[in-house]
């Protein structure tokens, strides 16, 4: 009886049952990253799918997959001038203060300032590596340091996320074709780890973990510039004797031992930079043999056959400090034109000279009009010498806040927090005199 229904059915439409459409199929182009979705023009990629009609995405991708817009040319940055180096003295300090918390936002904001170096011809970027005084003033930084921090210092391990945070401000220069110059130790500011491990900074039984830190920071420098690349350091801020004849002798042995036992090792004397504003004995044994200057007994000489002031290739460059307006040179500031130095290093850090006051303290820094006026008189005085000055210009304004009042412990180093006006008068001045 079935197949006799299915018969009639077939022929003549008699005794059919309700039988289900036949299933019609479609083909559409659906996005390939959202495949309940049908394709479109900035969909990366479409592909094409069967589907039962009435099942078949409705609605378009919304998701905007468009070639991303090309990255912009580097800028054609002018020619770096060898005589100008920016004294950026807290800009590590501030960038691993940031970085801390969150590095991609810090690497954004430290871009726009290194751009603004580079544009403005600076060779040379020096910066204090870390600080820990233990003082409540530098909290932010106090455990911010090259050595792991447990319940107390550990000088035998290095604090890997510091180090991690120092590649990174080290690639932003090469990045920018900047030279960076970090100060691997300040005088005072970085005896804490030391102290609270019951030692005194310059005791020898500190200098194997001062010797790992400074192996760490070139090793670094070298993995991103490469083994070739000559790099500028200056192995300690402000070295003091304070008068002290022993202390006199301990600066210039230490720093012999750090360039001999270390620095040498990644770069030339040539670029080695020694800080003398505070003692002259940091460089006694780095030059070649001449009369101490503040001898245990008279006549003793100190010195390295090796090295000469005459050439430049074979000396350390020297550094002074407190130079911000022509009335900074003293009497004896310039005594190394008439000398066997063949270049010197004036550095605007500590200056009390200028009519822009860093809040309520005795540090100044020239305006403007002020720097232009500095850096004209000393390069024409080097010019008609025929030495090289190399200038450090400090930005004391970096001791601001966003809203640009003071504050004397939180360095900012934002774009817009440095007075970029005083930098292009340096330069101007430069180019005035060197044409």
């Amino acid at each position: 009886m079935r197949f006799i229904k299915k018969l009639l059915c077939k022929l003549f439409g008699w005794f059919c049952e309700d039988a289900p459409p036949p299933v019609e199929y479609v083909k559409v182009w659906i996005c390939e990253d959202n495949p309940e979705y049908l394709s479109r023009t900035d969909c990366r990629k479409g592909i094409e799918r069967v589907f039962p009609r009435g099942t078949e995405p409705a609605e378009f991708c919304n998701i905007d997959h468009s070639p991303p817009p090309p990255v912009p040319p580097t800028p054609d940055y002018p020619d770096p001038i060898p005589d100008l180096h920016a004294g950026f003295l807290g800009f590590f300090l501030w960038f691993v203060n940031h970085a801390w918390t969150d590095l991609d936002e810090t690497v954004l904001r430290a871009r726009e300032t290194f751009h603004e170096l580079r544009i403005r011809r600076f060779h040379v970027v020096d910066w204090f590596l870390w600080l820990s005084d233990g003082d409540p003033e530098h909290a932010h930084l106090n455990l911010k340091t090259p050595f792991v921090y447990d319940n107390g210092f550990k000088l035998n391990q290095m604090n890997q996320k510091f180090w991690d945070i120092y590649k990174t401000f080290i690639e932003l220069h090469k990045e920018y074709d900047l030279n960076p110059c970090p100060h691997i130790f300040m005088d005072r500011y970085c005896y804490e780890p030391f102290r609270s491990n019951g030692l005194h900074f310059f005791y020898p039984e500190s200098y194997p973990y001062q010797r790992q830190v400074a192996h760490t920071a070139m090793d670094i420098i070298k993995d991103v510039f490469g083994d070739d690349y000559q790099p500028w350091v200056k192995p300690l801020n402000e070295g003091a004797h304070n008068g002290d004849t022993g202390m006199f002798h301990t600066l210039g042995m230490w720093h012999r031992m750090m360039w001999d036992d270390v620095l040498t090792h990644y770069t030339d004397i040539h670029h080695l930079i020694v800080d003398v504003s505070m003692s002259e004995g940091c460089q006694i044994y780095l030059n070649e043999p001449l009369l101490c200057g503040k001898p245990y007994v008279a006549g003793e000489i100190h010195g390295d056959d090796s090295h000469d002031r005459g050439d430049a290739s074979k000396s350390i460059l020297a550094e002074t400090h407190s130079i911000s307006t022509v009335h900074s040179f003293g009497e004896e500031t310039l005594n190394y034109l008439t000398s066997k130095w063949q270049r010197y290093k004036f550095h605007g850090d500590g200056s009390d000279k200028g009519l822009i006051q860093l809040a309520n303290t005795d540090f100044r820094q020239g305006n403007a009009q002020e720097t232009y006026e500095m850096g004209k008189y000393l390069w024409s005085k080097a010019k008609e010498h025929d030495k090289q000055a190399v200038y450090a210009l400090f930005p004391m304004e970096s001791f601001r806040d966003d809203l640009g009042n003071w504050n004397l412990w939180f360095e900012n180093y934002e774009k817009g927090n440095i007075m970029w006006d005083r930098a292009d008068a340096l330069v101007r001045a430069w180019e005035e005199v060197y044409g």
